[in-house]
């Protein structure tokens, strides 16, 4: 038969003790992990900033689609033709610069919403993004684009709609008022 001994000995207190001084460790060690994933996402916004920021040629195109100074025409069968920047004369699209450029401002809205999406950044964190990417993918001439990416896709293979995340990511950014 067991029996409730009322008395404390020096086994309990020791005991007793040592639950609290676990619990203290583990206490620091979840604040050390949550300290440490802070600091960890605040270098990843950085690092992701700071790659989307470094290309100049791809943030001219970002502000030249922004302020309207960039467009593409299209031919009778739907593909991308001729760009022009700045009310230049119109250059051929497919193979030129501007092309990769916009390319890869795409590939990189569409990262920077995979990330949201898998929850490294969380929204407050993307909006620095999510305008940009509203800017970029709302332009009429890069959603004509993304239709043409789209029919390219459906034809040789390739996720559907194309950009999905970066489109994703453009609808997180807070309305404008006008």
């Amino acid at each position: 038969m067991i029996r409730w001994d009322p008395s404390i000995g020096l086994a309990g207190i020791i005991t007793a003790l040592s639950f609290v001084a676990a619990a203290i460790g583990l206490w620091f060690t979840g604040h050390q992990i949550r300290q440490s994933t802070k600091m960890r996402r605040g270098q990843f916004l950085l690092d992701a900033t700071e790659r989307y920021f470094s290309d100049t040629e791809v943030r001219k195109l970002y502000y030249d689609i922004d302020y309207g100074e960039f467009s593409i025409e299209f031919n009778a069968a739907g593909e991308p033709s001729t760009f022009t920047r700045h009310q230049s004369a119109p250059q051929r699209f497919i193979g030129s610069a501007e092309e990769r450029h916009l390319d890869s401002l795409l590939y990189t809205l569409d990262c920077i919403g995979r990330i949201v999406e898998i929850g490294v950044f969380d929204r407050r964190e993307a909006q620095l993004f999510a305008f940009q990417a509203n800017r970029v993918f709302h332009n009429s001439h890069v959603a004509e684009i993304l239709r043409w990416l789209d029919k390219e896709r459906e034809r040789f293979g390739g996720e559907v709609p194309t950009h999905s995340a970066g489109r994703a990511l453009a609808g997180q950014a807070p309305a404008r008022s006008a």
